[in-house]
C-alpha cells in the first residue's frame, strides 16, 4: 500500500504545482497590464516630445550618450577593482 501513497503525494504535488503556477501567471498578467496602461498614458507626453526632440542636433545627444556610457563604464570598473 506505500505504492498508492507514494502516487497520492505525487499528484497532490503535481495539484499544488498547477496551483502556483496559475497564481504567477495571474500575476504576470497583472503586471503586464498594468505596464500597458501606463505605456498608453504617457504616449501623449511622447508624442509632444517627439515633435521638438527631431530639432535637437544629433551631435549633441551621441556627445551626451556617449559621456554619460564613459562615465557609468568606468564606475562599474571601479567598483570591480
Amino acid at each position: 500500500m506505500s505504492g498508492m501513497k507514494e502516487i497520492r503525494t505525487k499528484i497532490k504535488s503535481v495539484q499544488n504545482t498547477r496551483k502556483i503556477t496559475k497564481a504567477m501567471e495571474m500575476v504576470a498578467a497583472s503586471k503586464m497590464r498594468k505596464a500597458q496602461d501606463r505605456m498608453r498614458s504617457a504616449r501623449p507626453y511622447a508624442d509632444k516630445v517627439g515633435t521638438f526632440a527631431p530639432t535637437w542636433p544629433r551631435q549633441t545627444l551621441n556627445t551626451a550618450m556617449n559621456t554619460w556610457w564613459r562615465a557609468t563604464r568606468s564606475k562599474t570598473w571601479l567598483r570591480l577593482l
